[in-house]
């Protein structure tokens, strides 16, 4: 992972915005249970998993009403717009869930963009249409070998308002892939995210809840808006899992039947989860 990817550091994570700033705090937890049937090389490593989540909510502002705002793309790090024909989207203000810590680091970035008159669902009524595209990952040192890395996003409204979703499944030449278009009447509108991973374990994604993704408490009445995209590898013996940079890319595609625009707000939470690799002994402090 770059030196720039890596440059948040202090347990106060920060999102970036025109007007105040919203604060989170991540969190790290080590568990230490293991079973008596665990085999003598396992016991010591099933007894040292931990996890680190961080959470950030933020209200979206548009991006001096530029599309394709793509930061940071020599990083592996892009959601970008393809506009065909006559319609033209809106980027606004990525949300960026950044940290650094002993033993892990976080970087995920949700690009949200809109698209008015989007289409018509009755004879005279047009739609706004919103897609969250999401990126990145983290990755693990200090003989820790992270075997999740995930991100759920969401709008933060109650009423459900998704209408499609898709995910990066398979790495190619490094990188994973997945486009998601906006639903027009006329021309093509979509945005293609891509995140440049290591081919090790499964990338894959769900809508609606997922236990493995620290979702704060009363983000609940979001499920209905929420998608969820990750990593994730067998994690039974010390030596699974891995160190290098893991992650995934997702698309969220939300409609609101308005002649206008809509105010709207998103969420994120990111999960990592990891295991210490020594056979014998502890490995650093994972907070």
């Amino acid at each position: 992972m770059s030196g720039a990817a890596l440059a948040a550091a202090g347990l106060l994570l920060t999102v970036a915005s025109r007007g105040a700033a919203a604060a989170v705090t991540p969190s790290a937890r080590v568990g230490s249970t293991a079973a008596s049937t665990v085999p003598a090389i396992e016991k010591a490593s099933a007894k040292q998993k931990a996890s680190a989540s961080s959470s950030a909510m933020t209200a979206a502002r548009p991006l001096n009403g530029k599309a394709g705002f793509v930061p940071d793309q020599a990083n592996g790090y892009e959601c970008v717009v393809d506009v065909q024909k006559s319609k033209t989207a809106t980027a606004y203000e990525p949300l960026q869930l950044v940290h650094t810590a002993r033993s892990y680091a976080i970087h995920w970035l949700v690009f949200p963009y809109s698209l008015q008159h989007a289409r018509k669902v009755y004879p005279d009524r047009w739609t706004f249409q919103v897609q969250l595209c999401a990126t990145g990952g983290g990755n693990t040192w200090n003989e820790w070998n992270q075997y999740f890395d995930g991100l759920g996003f969401a709008l933060t409204t109650s009423s459900p308002k998704m209408i499609g979703w898709d995910w990066a499944s398979k790495v190619a030449n490094g990188k994973l892939s997945a486009t998601l278009n906006f639903q027009v009447n006329l021309g093509i509108v979509s945005i293609g995210g891509t995140d440049t991973v290591n081919s090790y374990g499964t990338h894959a994604g769900n809508p609606g809840a997922n236990s493995d993704i620290g979702w704060p408490h009363g983000w609940n009445r979001y499920d209905g808006n929420r998608m969820n995209t990750y990593y994730v590898s067998a994690h039974t013996f010390y030596f699974q899992g891995t160190p290098y940079f893991e992650g995934n890319v997702g698309h969220a595609l939300y409609e609101f039947v308005t002649g206008g625009t809509v105010g709207f707000g998103i969420g994120a939470t990111s999960t990592i989860m990891a295991q210490c690799h020594r056979i014998v002994g502890s490995c650093v402090n994972f907070a």
